[in-house]
């Protein structure tokens, strides 16, 4: 009898090893690893997304809104915001439409063009739509539309030097004909 009882203790002892050594080869990697995107390299601000750009990464508890494996889509051809370094989990936030990011590294800003300088402009402006800001006889700027205020004022990407141009003409009194470009 007792010879039995060592012969068990040493049965489920070794049941025991194997188990837990089991959970460490396979189990935890396919139950507790989840697989999320990352970069395979460093990125600046404004740098397009593309597949070559990503590769997946198994880990143990991502952050709450990475991006997982799958949703690609969610960030191929978008911009990044700022500068992103490789082996991150990525996430949406850190990423926008191509051409909607601002920043002086990439010489965007965002300008707001008030309605005291708009003579006229179509109330179907919508985010990411190119404007055309005439004044009379000429084109001063296309810019991007970030965000329209009730018709009347106008949010845009603009680089330093139309920042400038807008600026100069509004400041001189003229008022912009806003055209969808």
């Amino acid at each position: 009898m007792e010879r039995n009882r060592r012969i068990l203790g040493c049965l489920l002892l070794v049941i025991s090893i194997l188990s837990v050594l089991t959970w460490e080869r396979f189990g935890r990697n396919r139950f507790l690893y989840k697989e999320v995107l990352v970069l395979n390299r460093n990125v600046a601000a404004g740098t397009v997304i593309t597949e070559k750009f990503l590769r997946k990464e198994r880990m143990e508890n991502p952050p709450a809104g990475a991006v997982r494996s799958g949703e690609e889509d969610k960030i191929l051809g978008m911009e990044s915001v700022q500068r992103i370094h490789k082996n991150v989990p990525l996430f949406e936030e850190d990423f926008v439409k191509d051409g909607m990011a601002s920043g002086a590294l990439i010489d965007r800003y965002v300008l707001e063009i008030p309605e005291h300088w708009i003579e006229s402009m179509p109330r179907s402006m919508a985010r990411g739509t190119i404007a055309v800001l005439w004044m009379p006889g000429k084109e001063i700027a296309r810019v991007r539309v970030l965000r329209m205020e009730d018709g009347k004022a106008l949010e845009v990407l603009a680089s330093s030097a139309e920042v400038q141009r807008i600026s100069q003409m509004a400041e001189g009194g003229g008022k912009f004909v806003i055209l969808e470009g």
